[in-house]
């Protein structure tokens, strides 16, 4: 588990606002960081070593995880991970973060998942960066912030991975993923994703984060992007999937 240092200010201000478990909102004490409860990391389950697409097993080849079975049908990234499922306190979690201001959260999300990639041995000598889904310009603008922008920037200092922001831009506004059926996620969101700099990405091996991966539409997309760009490697990894 990683340990995160607390800076002596952080116990002052904590005195005055208590800090609350991001799952079930019981109070912590002070310094107390991630600001998770002990019975929350220890009873949410984990989906660790699960290709959040097929649900099948994780193997090691070359140093590498790869599911083979997404890779036998085409699918356009080379690992995908997700920490826990989509429901419950996880759900009501993310959801207050992304639609209630719950800003904070970033950091212990950020800690969740530079703790699975690290455990998953990944590092910044086999990963040369981290970047993420880009969001819907419109959809960051009514929000007020980039989500996954601040999970990255926490997942790079716990990690030491370098993050890089704008490496795939979203280049119109399109209907949000979760009002729409399965099949029409994946029409919804072809073509619309575009790369900055090819040189940023060729022969790179590159970790991709979003936040929830439902059918893979919105994912697939960017990791196709990444690949036609000339990216070596690309693993899709999430906070939670459905």
């Amino acid at each position: 588990m990683i340990k995160i240092k607390v800076h002596p200010w952080t116990y002052l201000t904590d005195l005055f606002f208590p800090p609350k478990c991001v799952f079930c909102g019981k109070l912590q004490s002070p310094g107390t960081r991630p600001v998770i409860c002990y019975e929350c990391l220890n009873n949410i389950p984990e989906d660790s070593l699960k290709c959040v697409k097929c649900g099948g097993n994780m193997h090691l080849s070359d140093g590498r995880f790869h599911c083979y079975t997404c890779k036998s049908v085409g699918r356009q990234y080379d690992a995908a991970f997700s920490i826990f499922p989509y429901k419950d306190n996880v759900r009501d979690a993310i959801l207050r973060f992304k639609f209630s201001g719950e800003t904070a959260a970033a950091a212990d999300f950020g800690f969740l998942l530079s703790d699975f990639i690290l455990r998953l041995g990944f590092s910044k000598s086999n990963i040369q960066y981290i970047t993420y889904v880009p969001s819907d310009k419109q959809r960051e603008r009514s929000r007020g912030f980039n989500h996954m922008k601040q999970i990255a920037g926490y997942v790079g200092k716990y990690t030491k991975i370098p993050v890089k922001d704008h490496v795939v831009e979203k280049n119109k506004s399109t209907p949000a993923q979760s009002t729409l059926k399965a099949q029409e996620r994946a029409k919804n969101i072809v073509g619309v994703f575009s790369v900055n700099e090819r040189a940023l990405i060729k022969n790179k091996c590159i970790i991709l984060l979003d936040d929830i991966f439902t059918t893979g539409a919105t994912t697939i997309e960017v990791a196709k992007t990444l690949k036609r760009a000339g990216a070596k490697y690309v693993c899709v990894i999430t906070l939670a999937h459905t």
